[in-house]
């Protein structure tokens, strides 16, 4: 019961014992009840007296009844779910209301890909590192056994005379190439060399050459998964010290 009803079952009652004892002291009739209270007694008709003790109920019978406490007013917040002591069967979880600051740290910045889809390393460093011309020059690549290593899509430059006439370069075949582009770049009017590719046991497969001093040599070559190399050679009727740059790029 709420406040009120309660309070609506006690005006009614006050209301009603009221009249009753109104009754009982303005209106007699030949029926006449004995009434004691606090040490008082009264005397009442019939219906004086039904009407008192009706009010009187009415008037104490709230406070015997128990209540339902005070009607919950609508709240216009977010609804929170009952807590659960921890431990108790069904418990959940439940985060705490407040607010949590993330600190957001930026994307790291994307590195550049190291090879494209031909296997030519094309990492940038003082610019377009696969226009970078590489010094092969007195690097003691004049055999198999001390091959200068040659990346594919990179330019070196080397250089022949009398007492070094050939170079060689060691380089990796992806399995995917199957013939490569060889460019060699003449830097010697009087320059006439050959380009030999060569297996990992150092047996010849295939070679281009120009007799025409000064020439540039573009060809392309077969060329075997795994390790190989390349030979450059000059001519042995050519003058001293001849320059060239090479650069060989898959197919």
């Amino acid at each position: 019961m709420n406040d009120v009803v309660r309070i609506i079952l006690m005006t009614i009652g006050a209301i009603f014992a009221s009249c009753g004892l109104i009754l009982a002291f303005t209106r007699k009739t030949a029926e006449i009840n004995k009434l004691k209270i606090f040490g008082q007694e009264l005397e009442l008709s019939s219906p004086s007296l039904v009407v008192f003790l009706a009010g009187c109920g009415l008037l104490i019978g709230p406070f015997l009844i128990p209540g339902n406490g005070p009607t919950p007013t609508p709240s216009s917040g977010p609804m929170r779910a009952p807590a659960v002591a921890d431990g108790a069967p069904g418990a959940k979880a439940v985060a705490p209301d407040r607010h949590i600051e993330v600190e957001q740290f930026p994307a790291p910045p994307s590195l550049p890909k190291t090879k494209d889809a031909r296997g030519i390393d094309t990492r940038a460093g003082d610019g377009d590192i696969s226009t970078k011309v590489i010094d092969g020059i007195d690097k003691g690549n004049y055999a198999f056994e001390t091959a200068m290593p040659f990346a594919l899509g990179r330019t070196y430059r080397g250089r022949l005379n009398y007492d070094h006439p050939a170079n060689y370069y060691a380089l990796t075949i992806p399995a995917n190439v199957h013939d490569v582009e060889v460019n060699l770049e003449n830097e010697s009017d009087t320059l006439a060399v050959s380009i030999g590719y060569y297996d990992a046991g150092g047996n010849p497969v295939d070679s281009r050459s120009s007799n025409i001093p000064g020439a540039n040599i573009t060809a392309a070559l077969p060329v075997r998964f795994g390790r190989g190399y390349i030979k450059v050679e000059r001519s042995p009727d050519v003058g001293p010290d001849q320059t060239y740059r090479l650069s060989i790029y898959p197919k």
